[in-house]
């Protein structure tokens, strides 16, 4: 029986003692000069293999904090994983520092705290020992208690509050294909399908412009606060998409059914590989397409799909019927015509299509159990 790991990050609000409170943010101190530290080893030598910077770093580590040991381990997992990423996009040739952090969340697992879901209650590993905190859970992740909880991390937002970041998993069937949605993401219509389905809602576009008319005057006053209420924008329009994001992706895993396939294109680097006017730049940049393929991929585990990708080079230029490309097909951000067929589409819902025909022709995959009959309409 083939499964598939559904990953979910819960964000808990932690109720604490003053006291309690001091010792973590005390912790949390001591984590962050340990992060950074480790950090700049690292980044100097230079040296990102975890075992490596270990034996390069614990001991001093031990020495120069109050930290339990388990805490000096976590801070140098989370270095060593910074500068893998900082080494990725190096070798990409982007412009990159040693990666450094003013307040780095403690990350805990099973060896440095203690769940009790039962009591509402959690354990931490801190300077002092084991302290304890309530945990008050909102309704939403209740349905979460029964999967397994894995590692979390402790933060402090931006409110002054500490909070739990819990990650639980859960183990799931995987369904075998019944049918293949092929899916187009867009700035203008957040998804459209193949099976000529159009999702998002016109108002999610007009809140979006409404904040920035509002950012653009603040920005344009200057005051201090002009940028205190800028700030606050920023966190309302961040919670805004992410909603939005959910939103859609719930929408698009439970439209079609339990063994459905749905295919994407792979934005991976899009905003570098893409020209767009100048006008357009502002929406491209606030596209959310990772966070949304993030809610699409665990979402879709959960519901009994799948998820896939196909190269994006062409989807829009290319007839779904006909399978000529040219640029000048798309004559419209909405209207397709083909220049050698004449065949008239909504330019979304045709890309929806092309995507789909693209992973049917590069899979070969046979659809309940027979070969895939490929429709054109």
């Amino acid at each position: 029986m083939n499964m598939d790991t559904a990953t979910v990050t819960v964000t808990i609000p932690l109720k604490l003692a003053q006291r309690t409170q001091t010792i973590l943010l005390r912790t949390m101190r001591q984590y962050t000069e340990s992060f950074n530290r480790v950090c700049q080893i690292g980044w100097q030598q230079p040296r990102i293999n975890g075992v490596a910077l270990h034996h390069l770093t614990y001991y001093g580590e031990r020495e120069s904090t109050d930290l339990p040991s388990q805490l000096v381990v976590s801070a140098r997992t989370k270095a060593t994983e910074a500068l893998k990423s900082a080494k990725t996009k190096q070798k990409k040739k982007e412009k990159v520092r040693c990666p450094q952090s003013k307040r780095a969340c403690i990350r805990y697992d099973q060896r440095t705290m203690t769940l009790n879901f039962d009591k509402r209650k959690v354990t931490l590993s801190s300077l002092k020992g084991r302290m304890q905190a309530k945990l008050l859970i909102p309704k939403y992740a209740e349905k979460y208690l029964e999967w397994k909880p894995r590692s979390a991390d402790l933060c402090l937002h931006k409110n002054g509050k500490l909070h739990l970041h819990l990650v639980f998993e859960k183990a799931f069937e995987r369904k075998a294909i019944q049918k293949v949605v092929g899916i187009d993401l867009g700035v203008n219509r957040p998804a459209v399908t193949s099976e000529c389905d159009f999702y998002g809602e016109r108002r999610w576009k007009e809140v979006e412009n409404r904040y920035f008319r509002l950012k653009r005057k603040l920005q344009a006053k200057g005051t201090k606060s002009a940028k205190r209420h800028l700030k606050k924008i920023a966190q309302k329009v961040n919670r805004f998409r992410t909603d939005c994001d959910h939103v859609l992706s719930k929408r698009l895993v439970t439209a079609y059914g339990e063994g459905t396939l749905l295919v994407l294109e792979d934005l991976t680097d899009i905003r570098k590989r893409v020209k767009v006017r100048k006008k357009q730049r502002r929406r491209i940049h606030g596209w959310s397409f990772a966070r949304l393929k993030s809610f699409l991929e665990y979402k879709a585990i959960i519901y009994g799909c799948q998820v896939d990708y196909v190269d994006p080079r062409y989807t829009s230029q290319k007839c779904s019927k006909c399978e000529y490309i040219d640029k000048r097909n798309r004559k419209t951000q909405s209207e397709f015509v083909c220049k050698r067929c004449e065949f008239k589409h909504n330019a979304d819902l045709n890309a929806a299509k092309n995507i789909r025909l693209n992973h049917l022709a590069s899979s070969g995959i046979s659809v309940g159990g027979g070969p895939q009959s490929i429709g054109l309409s």
